[in-house]
């Protein structure tokens, strides 16, 4: 019987995760204080979703959320890790195709990828190619438009449930996420869209 499930983190779970495994899977320079987190989780505007095998957790994705006119929900994927005894064994594959229902209301999802075209090396630029083609495998759609953010090079993918998105429609959402996160001052400095 297959026991696996995504359910939504309670408060203190996402903190817990935070603490214990995010600190380990992400680079310093990548990881918002756990105070910036908070703050968009109480206002609404984060959800955290934990993928289980029972009651064990076996990975974990945060999202950026926000409404558009209309009130349909958009979701930036923030973070998104298989714990790493699990990797490789079909987690994130699960994941990824079950996400959409444990996002409320979900229009579109949007997906930043280290862009393995500006990688600094050789072993970076593999990790970051069989990033985005476990992506792609799993339904996402490569939408054409890349970013640079803090200096980081991305390639933004939308999770695909039927027509793919138009890339000016992707750099609009794109952008208002960042002008969310940030001040004009800083969104002006910091990001770039093409």
């Amino acid at each position: 019987m297959d026991t696996k499930v995504i359910r939504s983190l309670t408060h203190s779970q996402a903190k817990d995760i935070y603490r214990q495994y995010m600190t380990e899977d992400f680079p310093p320079a990548e990881l918002k204080p756990w105070l910036a987190i908070e703050k968009r989780l109480l206002a609404q505007k984060y959800v955290c979703l934990g993928l289980f095998e029972g009651e064990a957790l076996r990975g974990y994705a945060y999202f950026a959320r926000m409404n558009d006119k209309t009130g349909q929900a958009h979701y930036l994927f923030d973070y998104f890790a298989v714990l790493k005894p699990y990797r490789n064994l079909g987690w994130g594959s699960f994941f990824l195709r079950q996400m959409q229902e444990n996002l409320p209301n979900a229009g579109r999802i949007l997906i930043e990828v280290e862009n393995p075209d500006c990688a600094s090396d050789d072993a970076k630029r593999l990790i970051q190619e069989k990033r985005l083609r476990f992506y792609i495998k799993n339904g996402v759609t490569d939408t054409g438009v890349t970013a640079q953010v803090y200096g980081v090079e991305y390639r933004i993918l939308a999770y695909s449930s039927g027509l793919s998105p138009r890339p000016e429609e992707v750099r609009s959402l794109y952008s208002a996420f960042y002008h969310s996160f940030f001040p004009p001052f800083l969104y002006k400095r910091k990001v770039l869209i093409r």
